[in-house]
């Protein structure tokens, strides 16, 4: 078997070598510059962050309705985070002009790396090496602490350029959600803090804030935390984060008949399968019997048939795909989200999403028709809801005025 286990470390050599050399090679594109079609570099960021964001969304839709388990889930928005801090690192990086001399250096690069790369690895694989030797767990676990340092450390990155450049919304938004996966909660409060006051208020950013408000409360939901959860169920009354840490902030304050209320309503707006069910339903059953109180039919509506969203699979895959695939690639997940928006033509944030998406892909009709059917969904909405204005001005963007 030794010539097939050459055959395979020869064939992984060379893809490891093309992937390090490709973008090396490629230096010294001038900012927007498209070569082949291709969008420039900041629209390309731009157009990969806003996919992200859709595939977030996704997979937080998915496991609330229980087609992801909580670890699938939460696997799955790790590594959609990590791509989303590279491409939000690549928009920043795009586009600086390259001297020849650059590129010369670049090639160099190159050429030095394919010459060395296998040279170094054959004689650390003749010194070290041993194919028949197990695999050791110590090191699997090594190789995930290095993925959790290099998340980490893209975090740090966007923090430091969210201090020098605090003017853009979607970076403190990115940067309070990536703080608070790592736990870094005081960090992220201030972050959401930002995105609200710079973006305007949504309700999944009041619920975050007022999450990150009640970890750095070690899970007391203080006043201010209890009123950013309220305002995100004004905003958005199926906002089950909120509705939940709303009625732990009634368990905390020694009203568990308001508590149960909350919680049995949420229970009954919980699809079946939602994983996170399971553990709502112990916390009512563990208030019914310290209080006694009926918790009456806690029957869950029936789950809605929706389009799947993207797989672990298919995010990894993109990673890979050419431009040109990864257009396809978008555009099939644009597509799936208009026929999923046809079964549910009442979902506001998805038209809007959609709106978006056409906006990216350079489709301006479809684009405002899809704003049209967002508008009388915000119509009845209050002033104070950003998705209310959202429509408004994406209409006027478009060289349209809002009815």
């Amino acid at each position: 078997m030794t010539w097939l286990f050459w055959s395979i470390a020869g064939a992984l050599t060379a893809v490891v070598l093309a992937l390090l050399s490709r973008p090396l090679l490629r230096a010294g594109k001038a900012k927007g510059e498209k070569p082949g079609g291709e969008l420039a570099g900041n629209e390309r960021a731009d157009y990969d962050i806003a996919v992200y964001k859709d595939q977030l969304a996704e997979v937080a839709r998915d496991h609330a309705r229980g087609t992801l388990t909580a670890p699938e889930a939460k696997a799955a928005k790790t590594e959609i985070e990590r791509r989303l801090l590279a491409a939000d690192q690549a928009r920043q990086a795009a586009g600086a002009p390259t001297s020849k001399a650059e590129k010369a250096g670049a090639r160099a690069a190159a050429l030095l790396i394919a010459a060395a790369l296998p040279a170094v690895t054959l004689g650390l694989y003749l010194w070290l090496g041993a194919p028949g030797l197990p695999s050791l767990p110590f090191a699997e676990r090594e190789a995930e602490r290095q993925d959790s340092r290099e998340f980490a450390d893209l975090a740090d990155q966007l923090a430091a350029r969210m201090k020098a450049d605090p003017s853009d919304p979607r970076g403190w938004e990115l940067l309070a959600r990536t703080s608070a996966s790592l736990g870094r909660f005081p960090q992220a409060v201030e972050a959401y803090r930002q995105a609200i006051q710079r973006g305007g208020m949504r309700a999944d950013l009041a619920s975050g804030l007022g999450e990150a408000l009640t970890a750095v409360a070690n899970g007391n939901v203080t006043p201010e935390a209890k009123q950013a959860f309220q305002t995100a169920v004004d905003l958005d009354p199926q906002e089950q984060r909120a509705r939940y840490y709303l009625g732990l902030s009634e368990v905390q304050a020694g009203e568990p008949a308001a508590a149960l209320e909350i919680w049995t309503d949420l229970a009954r707006d919980t699809p079946a399968e939602a994983p996170w069910r399971a553990g709502l339903l112990e916390q009512i059953a563990a208030l019914v019997r310290e209080t006694g109180l009926d918790p009456g039919d806690l029957t869950p509506q029936a789950p809605a048939a929706v389009a799947p969203g993207p797989s672990q699979a298919e995010v990894d895959a993109a990673a890979e795909m050419t431009p040109e695939e990864r257009d396809a690639f978008i555009r099939s997940m644009v597509a799936r989200l208009a026929e999923r928006l046809e079964e549910e033509p009442d979902d506001l944030d998805g038209w809007l999403r959609l709106a978006q998406a056409y906006r990216v892909l350079g489709e301006r009709e479809a684009a405002i028709a899809a704003f049209r059917r967002a508008e009388p969904l915000a119509a009845d909405l209050p002033v104070v809801d950003n998705r209310r204005q959202a429509v408004a001005d994406g209409l006027r963007a478009l060289g349209e005025q809002p009815n």
